[in-house]
């Protein structure tokens, strides 16, 4: 399990009173870790949602592969924002599952005040799980409560393409354990 939170760019992104996103706005400072913040941050623009997810989908490649082309701490933060720029996401993530492909440009392709599909960003890594096991799950296999196995946050519904990778995660975890 991994947890990853960083509050120090947190803000409200929609006024509270009123329930419309905040205005977009350039010439902001920049925002976050050179290595893993969105190309927008490096601009100076104002961050939202698609923000988030761009940074996100550096980490999990960054997490899959332990490199970056630009994650170098002597590079200025000028050169990593070129380098980001000029590479392509198939390029990027032309060694990586497709769907850290598929994430990263559904992420870049929001507009400002778009909400994301979390449903979406879900199904894209819940089906590359449902294909892959690796050697961490196997190795932890034994923490997992096989009765209760289920997607989070949603229940499978019977008959659905949930209940059906439920189903499957349940029967490949249960193969793994009588290895």
């Amino acid at each position: 399990m991994l947890y990853l939170i960083d509050f120090n760019a947190a803000h409200r992104y929609q006024n509270s009173c009123m329930h419309i996103h905040i205005p977009f706005h350039n010439g902001l400072p920049f925002i976050g870790t050179p290595a893993f913040a969105s190309i927008n941050s490096h601009l100076g623009s104002e961050l939202s949602h698609r923000d988030n997810f761009e940074s996100l989908a550096y980490l999990l490649i960054y997490l899959l592969y332990r490199l970056l082309p630009w994650f170098n701490t002597t590079l200025q933060q000028s050169a990593t924002l070129k380098m980001k720029q000029s590479i392509s996401s198939e390029e990027l993530c032309k060694t990586c599952p497709p769907e850290f492909s598929q994430f990263l440009e559904y992420s870049c392709a929001l507009s400002f005040t778009e909400k994301p599909d979390y449903a979406h960003f879900w199904s894209i890594f819940w089906n590359l799980s449902i294909n892959l096991i690796l050697d961490w799950q196997v190795s932890s296999i034994f923490l997992v409560d096989l009765g209760t196995l289920q997607v989070p946050h949603e229940a499978p519904v019977k008959g659905t393409r949930l209940e059906h990778y439920d189903t499957a995660v349940k029967k490949t975890l249960k193969r793994c354990v009588q290895l």
